[in-house]
């Protein structure tokens, strides 16, 4: 036991679960990417909730193996007020080493939208491929010579039909 009541644990015992549910988070973010598909409403429940709830019950976890728990209800008053309430508990309970914590658990947040975004941006093949609809995409297929793709429609029909072009820009 360290000096300040906490255990000398490792980081992947302590930080491990938390990198599996954010890569299943990137994983099935990106997969909704790239089959062009929207979550249902109760899965976009789920992906919005799932990564907060797992850090504020981090948090619940770190605060009894150190047996700092102020509260009987910290855990709750933790998820419900998880942006103000983690940040403050590492400072206070790691002093300015906290800030790493924090800088991880932020990354850990943002890794699933970027996962995604770095899916879409990759160069596809949008002809003949049973595409339903589309958003507006632009692909460089070599310096100055772009792709691009969108839906479109009409006032009373929207996305009716997919619009293909090119585009070469001269320096």
């Amino acid at each position: 036991m360290r000096s300040d009541g906490a255990s000398n644990i490792g980081f992947l015992q302590c930080f491990g679960w938390l990198l599996i549910v954010t890569a299943l988070l990137a994983a099935f973010q990106s997969l909704y990417v790239v089959t062009g598909t929207s979550p249902s409403p109760r899965a976009q429940l789920i992906g919005t909730h799932t990564l907060p709830i797992c850090l504020a019950a981090w948090v619940q976890v770190d605060a009894r193996r150190r047996r700092l728990t102020p509260c009987l209800d910290f855990g709750m008053f933790v998820l419900g007020t998880w942006g103000i309430a983690i940040p403050y508990y590492l400072l206070w309970t790691r002093k300015w080493r906290g800030l790493l914590v924090l800088l991880l658990f932020f990354v850990l947040l943002t890794i699933p939208a970027f996962a995604a975004r770095l899916v879409w941006s990759a160069e596809k093949t949008f002809y003949d491929a049973g595409i339903k609809n589309s958003y507006p995409t632009l692909v460089e297929v070599s310096p100055g010579d772009f792709r691009y793709i969108w839906d479109s429609g009409t006032a009373d029909a929207p996305r009716t039909h997919i619009q293909f072009g090119k585009l070469k820009l001269e320096p």
